[in-house]
């Protein structure tokens, strides 16, 4: 029962970052974005960490080890997915990111000795990928200048990097206490961002109260609370049962976007979507 709350809280936190980050990447640049939702997030949990006294890494090997997956969890995916949605909508870059499954199943296999490829998991993976060649390049009617096919790429590529962080966690970090790695990844992934948003987009001058508040509800809900959350997933379920939680994110991540943000429920999304949707499901069967 706690596991199927713990789970139901993570889609409704996942699940709305999209509308979050498009709201966002209306009124500042991704690389902003994602700065200071890592900001608050990392206050979040260093608040939450000392509380606990929760303890840290005690060798340098692990630090390395947590920072990488700072990268591959944090910086990478959400940066790709805040650019990504410069030109696509919210809706659609939930359907493309509701794919980690998909590939986590198919990297498993070569990784992880208890998460083998099947047939029927084979099947999955190739319906999963069908529904991604349909929505990569779908024009959305975002509205802003770009390239949709670009946007839709880099939200495809953001869940190859969750899958690989997924099971990253599980090879290397898996006996890791869950605020350990939250805490060490963000302080991993704010260096990393902070750097690259003074290079690319500099310090903004002053901040739209939309931007606030998607970066607020970003750092708190969708980072500090989701990721602990989604650690124990793991300990519990396994890299490929965990990831399942993505299968919630066209549903929530759709709804959203057409009630908030009026987004328009087309044709090839419905196909593609329930394509990536049947593929999850038998990918993620045993």
């Amino acid at each position: 029962m706690v596991q199927w709350l713990v789970f139901t809280a993570l889609a409704l936190a996942w699940g709305s970052s999209f509308m979050f980050i498009k709201i966002g990447v209306t009124y500042v640049g991704p690389f902003t974005l994602v700065t200071g939702r890592l900001f608050i997030a990392l206050v979040a949990i260093a608040l939450f960490s000392w509380k606990e006294r929760a303890a840290l890494p005690e060798s340098n090997k692990r630090w390395l080890q947590i920072f990488f997956l700072g990268v591959i969890n944090l910086a990478l995916p959400i940066t790709l997915i805040s650019w990504g949605e410069q030109t696509i909508d919210s809706s659609l870059a939930a359907v493309l990111n509701s794919t980690v499954p998909v590939w986590t199943v198919a990297l498993a296999h070569p990784l992880l000795i208890d998460e083998r490829l099947t047939r029927k998991k084979l099947l999955g993976i190739v319906l999963g990928f069908a529904g991604v060649v349909i929505l990569v390049g779908l024009p959305t009617g975002s509205g802003n200048t770009g390239s949709p096919f670009a946007g839709s790429l880099a939200v495809a590529a953001a869940s190859l990097s969750y899958a690989l962080a997924s099971i990253y966690v599980r090879y290397f970090l898996r006996d890791v206490p869950h605020t350990q790695l939250v805490l060490v990844s963000l302080i991993s992934a704010l260096l990393i961002m902070t750097v690259l948003m003074l290079t690319i987009e500099g310090l903004p001058n002053r901040l739209h109260p939309k931007a606030l508040l998607a970066m607020a509800w970003l750092g708190l809900v969708g980072t500090a609370f989701a990721y602990q959350l989604f650690y124990r997933l793991i300990a519990w379920w396994g890299a490929g049962r965990a990831t399942t939680v993505t299968y919630t994110f066209p549903v929530v991540g759709v709804l959203l976007g057409i009630v908030f943000l009026g987004e328009v429920l087309t044709v090839p999304l419905v196909v593609g979507g329930v394509l990536i949707l049947a593929g999850v499901v038998r990918a993620s069967r045993e």
